[in-house]
């Protein structure tokens, strides 16, 4: 399933939904009922208070449905199945909800301008593959956790970032960093960004382009008024 949901149910079944009265529904409340949006709405603020999240890092069950649609439009995946994917009667709809950042929309626009010159100048196209290394440049420092790094962040680099997005660098290859966060983890665990991404760069060989059939020459007429082969 998508992004290892499967593995996150499977731990809900096993060990959350058991918890509560046998019911149809998935996401049940104490009395066995479909557990009602204002009561996760409630239920997501207590914790972040809880937590002593600062005012301007905290969100609402509807912003995580726009992140949804925002890092899956901005991973490639297509309007029409973030569509499906919200449940939106419409694309506009989920026009709305997408927002892309402004460093995705600027390597769209290098990668299309890179492309286009690419194209014009004749230059073979490069495969790029980058892998993110940062779960292992942690570890090779004895940063085992995003809590950790977190707080190196904030102490030797200045960043403060929220514990969601710490994760998602922690524990998923981004589809785009900043330099300035690409700094900061550099100062956080005392490396070098190639400690923290590998580029490798294999050469595509562009297909042959078929071989374009020769003009049709006009033929020669001789004194006699035989025609003659071209020369």
């Amino acid at each position: 399933m998508l992004d290892q949901l499967d593995l996150v149910l499977r731990w809900f079944l096993d060990d959350v939904r058991g918890k509560f009265p046998d019911s149809p529904a998935l996401f049940a409340d104490e009395s066995g009922g479909h557990l009602h949006q204002g009561t996760v709405r409630n239920r997501l603020r207590y914790l972040m208070e809880l937590e002593g999240r600062p005012a301007a890092d905290r969100f609402s069950p509807h912003a995580l449905r726009r992140a949804c649609a925002t890092h899956n439009y901005e991973r490639g995946v297509d309007l029409v199945a973030i569509q499906q994917l919200l449940g939106h009667w419409t694309v506009s709809s989920t026009m709305r909800y997408v927002r892309p950042s402004a460093t995705f929309i600027e390597d769209a626009y290098r990668r299309a301008v890179t492309t286009t010159l690419g194209e014009l100048s004749g230059e073979e196209p490069h495969a790029v593959n980058i892998k993110w290394k940062l779960r292992m440049a942690a570890a090779q420092r004895e940063v085992w956790t995003g809590a950790q790094l977190r707080r190196l962040l904030a102490e030797r680099a200045g960043l403060e970032l929220s514990s969601a997005s710490v994760s998602a660098l922690f524990t998923k290859e981004p589809s785009q960093v900043k330099m300035s966060t690409l700094a900061a983890l550099c100062t956080a665990l005392e490396c070098t960004p190639n400690d923290l991404i590998e580029v490798d760069t294999t050469p595509v060989e562009r297909p042959a382009a078929p071989p374009r059939p020769a003009a049709d020459l006009p033929r020669v007429a001789s004194a006699r008024g035989r025609s003659m082969p071209p020369i």
